[in-house]
């Protein structure tokens, strides 16, 4: 029952950075017209 917890909770993680690193690349795209976050 844990280990499904624990996979829940990684799901939402991943979604979560998936989110932000978007949020973070939008943002810069916005800033510069050179993708500077592209790694």
């Amino acid at each position: 029952m844990s280990q499904a917890n624990s996979h829940q909770i990684q799901a939402q993680q991943n979604l979560w950075l998936a989110t932000l690193g978007f949020a973070v690349s939008f943002a810069c795209w916005g800033i510069e017209p050179v993708p500077c976050c592209s790694i």
